[in-house]
C-alpha cells in the first residue's frame, strides 16, 4: 500500500510540474482509495494546482476490512506479521481527514468485499465518534458481564442514550442475548420429535433462528466496532 501511494504521488507530481496540468481529480477504487487518499493527504493545492479526490468504495483501513471478512481480533497483528505493512500504510481514514481538498466518499452499504462498517464512510463517521477508526474489542463489565455469563437479560439500558462506549458496549450486550436466546430456542427446536418435518419458517422460532443466522458471527468477533 505505501509503494502504491508513493507511486500515485509521483504520476500526480509529473502531472502538476511537467505537465502543467492545472486540475488534478483524484479517483481512487477499493485499494486505489487507499492510494487516492494518501495522495490527496501530501499534495498540497496551489493557485496553480487544484485537488480534489473521489474515494469510491474503498475500506477505512485494510486490518479492519480484515478483520470484519474473518471475524477475528488477531487478523489485524497477524496481517503486520505476515506482510510487514504498518498501521500507517493501511489507514484511509487518517489520509482522508488530513486531505484539505475538497473530497468525497462513495460507498455501497451492500459491497461483498469491503462490508459497511469495514467502509471509509463508516470509518470516518467512527472517528468522529470515538477518536479512532480501528477495530476495538468491546468488553462487557460488571452487571453486563455477570448477565451475558448467566445467559440472562441485559441489565437496563444507561440513561444517557449517547453514542459512547457505555451504549455500544450494552448494545453489545443486547446483541449477544439474542444470540443466546437464537442457540438456545435452535437447540430446543433441534430436540423435538420429527424436527426435520417441521416448518420452521411458519413456526414461532422461525423468526428467532433466522436472528440466530444474522448475528453467529457476534460470538466469533464479528460483532465488534
Amino acid at each position: 500500500p505505501s509503494q502504491n501511494a508513493k507511486d500515485a504521488l509521483h504520476v500526480a507530481a509529473y502531472l502538476a510540474g511537467r505537465c502543467g496540468v492545472p486540475r488534478l481529480l483524484l479517483h481512487g477504487e477499493s485499494i486505489g482509495g487507499l492510494a487516492a487518499c494518501g495522495v490527496a493527504a501530501r499534495l498540497d493545492a496551489t493557485p496553480r494546482l487544484r485537488v480534489a479526490l473521489v474515494a469510491d468504495r474503498t475500506f477505512s483501513d485494510l486490518r479492519c476490512e480484515a478483520q470484519y471478512l474473518t471475524g477475528l481480533d488477531a487478523v489485524a497483528g497477524l496481517m503486520q506479521v505476515v506482510t510487514g505493512w504498518r498501521a500507517a500504510d493501511t489507514d484511509a481514514v487518517g489520509s482522508y481527514l488530513r486531505a484539505t481538498c475538497p473530497k468525497l466518499v462513495a460507498n455501497d452499504c451492500r459491497d461483498h468485499m469491503i462490508p459497511d462498517a469495514a467502509s471509509l464512510k463508516s470509518g470516518v463517521a467512527q472517528h468522529r465518534i470515538f477518536g479512532a477508526a480501528s477495530p476495538v474489542s468491546v468488553s462487557l463489565e460488571g452487571d453486563s458481564r455477570v448477565a451475558d455469563a448467566s445467559r440472562r437479560a441485559p441489565p437496563p439500558p444507561p440513561s444517557n442514550m449517547t453514542i459512547d462506549a457505555v451504549n455500544v458496549a450494552h448494545l453489545y450486550c443486547c446483541v449477544r442475548h439474542v444470540r443466546n436466546c437464537a442457540e438456545d430456542e435452535a437447540a430446543r427446536v433441534r430436540q423435538r420429535p420429527f424436527a426435520d418435518d417441521l416448518d420452521v419458517e411458519a413456526d414461532a422460532a422461525g423468526a428467532i433462528l433466522l436472528a440466530c443466522s444474522l448475528l453467529y458471527r457476534v460470538g466469533t468477533g464479528g460483532g465488534q466496532s
